[in-house]
């Protein structure tokens, strides 16, 4: 020990007599020696190690912009969700609202991967929630200290449809009070309760609902022409899984434009069909190579640590929906024209984009309606067509009764609630 420390002083002293005798020599160096010490740095970082530092610099340069390149516009992986709409109100603050199928285990899963991208991307705040009111405290499992329990414990209550994305996505960032719930203390109380009750009488309910249904099915046995019927058939066959949606959608598109349907006011349901035609277009063989080449030439033009960059961000290409959300964004970025070099690569990205574009739950929502509104359009009288709206009208009023109703189609049954009370009346009196 004694040894070292002699070392470590000598060394201290040494190094300061060193200094000292720099100072001494900068202190008598005169003008020019100033001048020829300036000159020679200034030659050895432009001529020497100029090009050396400046190719570093514009590495990591070009690296940045290709990262904001492709981080530009936010990239949801299509397996997670997908971006339906956005509106901008003229102020700097963002609100996204994230549409889910409630007490879905996988579909909250799903949102527990979407928030934590937006938190490592925006660094959330808050996350406001639905269906609570005030603080959402999660250290009630959070603070579990048996982490297999703790992970048991919180699968099993999703499982379940007892713990939503959000609370999930608490619990495992370690943010225990991440969650404001966005009702009103009263409103939500309220509804709480009568939701109890609807809960409690389901089973009443439901004996009603299908007593109800069965005399909708003689209703339509009875009334029902030919035309009618086989619509029926073919919605049936559908929604058990013996017709493809190919297929189906192309007969709802068929069926609406033979009885004067404005289909285009379906959005959803065009932008589906549209996919099928142009999925037979594709050559997914020749996507393939064409995809190579594309990479190719992002290795031409791509400094090392941009493409090092998008090979870690796509897990080596493996990451197929990230691969083609970011090369979407760098083929417009570095204006490579796809559709002159790489036609049918470009077609592929056109329609992943389209496909971005549709809302499964507008979707389903918009069919629906659609085949309600086919039913009544093949009437060929009044009787047929009243039958029609009474068995359409059956589909809101089982939501309404199980508490699954969407506000769009909420305000449709309270629209319609007395004209099916008459109908109802007038056909089966009961």
């Amino acid at each position: 020990m004694k040894v070292t420390n002699f070392i470590k002083e000598r060394l201290s002293l040494w190094w300061l007599e060193a200094v000292l005798r720099l100072s001494g020599w900068l202190m008598t160096i005169n003008f020019v020696k100033s001048v020829a010490v300036i000159t020679t740095v200034c030659f050895l970082l432009t001529s020497v190690m100029g090009h050396a530092i400046a190719s570093v610099l514009e590495n990591a340069r070009e690296t940045k912009q290709f990262n904001e390149a492709i981080d530009r516009n936010f990239t949801l992986p299509a397996a997670f969700g997908r971006i339906t709409d956005g509106k901008y109100f003229g102020s700097e603050q963002v609100v996204i609202n994230i549409q889910d199928l409630h007490c879905h285990a996988e579909v909250q899963r799903n949102i527990t991967r979407i928030l934590s991208i937006l938190d490592e991307k925006y660094k959330l705040e808050n996350v406001y929630l639905e269906g609570a009111s005030g603080q959402v405290d999660t250290s009630w499992i959070g603070s579990i200290k048996d982490k297999e329990i703790k992970q048991k414990m919180m699968e099993s209550l999703t499982d379940r449809g007892r713990f939503t994305g959000a609370e999930r996505y608490s619990v495992i960032s370690e943010k225990p009070y991440l969650i404001k719930g966005i009702e009103k203390e009263d409103v939500y109380i309220a509804n709480f309760k009568r939701l109890n009750k609807i809960i409690e009488s389901h089973d009443q309910v439901r004996k009603i609902l299908d007593s109800i249904n069965v005399d909708i099915v003689n209703l339509k046995s009875t009334y029902y022409n030919k035309k009618q019927k086989r619509m029926g058939e073919i919605v049936a066959r559908y929604r058990n899984g013996k017709i493809d949606a190919k297929k189906y959608y192309r007969l709802l598109g068929k069926y609406s434009e033979k009885l004067g349907v404005d289909i285009y006011g379906y959005r959803n349901i065009i932008a589906y069909i549209d996919l099928f035609e142009r999925e037979k277009k594709l050559d997914y063989k020749r996507v393939a190579g064409e995809l190579q080449q594309f990479v190719n030439i992002l290795k031409q033009k791509l400094p090392y640590g941009a493409y090092r960059s998008l090979v870690e961000k796509t897990e080596n290409f493996s990451k197929l929906d990230k691969v083609y959300a970011y090369l979407i964004n760098l083929s417009k970025e570095y204006n490579i024209n796809l559709a002159h070099s790489l036609p049918e690569l470009n077609d592929f990205f056109n329609y992943i984009e389209k496909s971005q574009r549709i809302n499964p739950l507008d979707l389903v929502a918009e069919e629906k309606k659609l085949v309600g509104v086919l039913e009544m359009k093949f009437a060929d009288d009044q009787s047929e067509n009243e039958v029609a709206f009474v068995a359409d009208f059956f589909r809101y009023l089982e939501d309404y009764m199980q508490n699954k109703i969407s506000a769009d189609d909420y305000e449709y049954f309270t629209q319609n609630e007395d004209k099916f009370r008459l109908m109802w009346i007038k056909y089966i009196d009961t």
